[in-house]
């Protein structure tokens, strides 16, 4: 975008800028040009102010969701996957916006290495009061880790569930789990 380090930081700034200060009156087409020449740029600040879009229900669903993709699927540095798996995890139980919860729910399956990640999808699968899609989008993510002992333990804790029952009994059949071993084997 400019022809020093120095610009690179200005346009980094002037960008963020801008986009609050014209937060409350932008379209959402607008915000999404400003998001996509944010992702461009190789800077700290980017990261931070992604997931403060995303996490900020106040935003365009659609650009919180262009968000959330460009997050999971943006070959993010150790440190900002820990970020935005804290932030994806706060989206997935707390989200008032249901399109947003479930992709939410559906991208923490990229996740799975990030501690307590497998633990929230599971509290999300087993508590019937959840609607079905979010319950079973948790579900596949989970599926989507693998045989891990974590996941283990929570497909065999959803065996007796009405709904999800059949499929995680699947699910063990296909890892190979056999049926009365322990969480600990």
């Amino acid at each position: 975008m400019g022809d020093s380090d120095g610009s690179m930081a200005d346009d980094v700034e002037r960008l963020i800028h801008g986009y609050t200060v014209r937060k409350a009156s932008a379209s959402s087409a607008w915000k999404l040009g400003v998001v996509m020449d944010l992702e461009r740029l190789r800077d700290d600040r980017v990261m931070a102010f992604l997931l403060a879009v995303l996490e900020d229900h106040r935003e365009p669903t659609d650009v919180r969701i262009h968000v959330l993709n460009r997050i999971r699927h943006g070959g993010l540095a150790p440190d900002d996957r820990a970020r935005a798996a804290e932030a994806i995890m706060r989206l997935s139980m707390h989200d008032s916006t249901p399109e947003v919860r479930m992709r939410a729910v559906v991208a923490l399956g990229d996740f799975a290495d990030v501690a307590v990640v497998v633990g929230v999808l599971g509290g999300i699968a087993l508590d019937q009061a959840e609607a079905l899609d979010l319950r079973y989008g948790a579900y596949t993510s989970v599926e989507r880790c693998g045989p891990t002992p974590e996941s283990i333990a929570l497909l065999r804790r959803l065996l007796d569930d009405e709904t999800l029952g059949r499929t995680a009994r699947s699910a063990l059949v296909a890892w190979r789990v056999p049926e009365g071993t322990t969480d600990d084997n």
